[in-house]
């Protein structure tokens, strides 16, 4: 099973938030906060169910608190499919 990258969550966020890519940030900015990036709280709940729908887990919507940062919601997903039976 493949890891859920920053590059992953990139995706989701432009997806989510309905951009053509440009509204992004770079591996260094990965432990800043969501709103730091510019992000509001109604595309982190968009991103949560892109990603249970598009990779196999069932993110819930207080996760959107408890992952405040890009790196913290790898981690948490990458965690959660870990978790997922084959």
């Amino acid at each position: 099973m493949n890891d859920f990258t920053l590059d992953d969550l990139r995706g989701v966020l432009n997806q989510a938030a309905g951009e053509d890519g440009s509204f992004t940030f770079g591996d260094a900015d990965a432990g800043l906060t969501y709103g730091e990036l510019g992000y509001d709280s109604l595309v982190l709940l968009e991103a949560a169910a892109v990603i249970s729908a598009g990779w196999g887990v069932q993110v819930p919507d207080e996760a959107v608190d408890i992952a405040a940062t890009p790196r913290g919601t790898v981690e948490l997903v990458s965690g959660m499919r870990v978790a997922v039976p084959a």
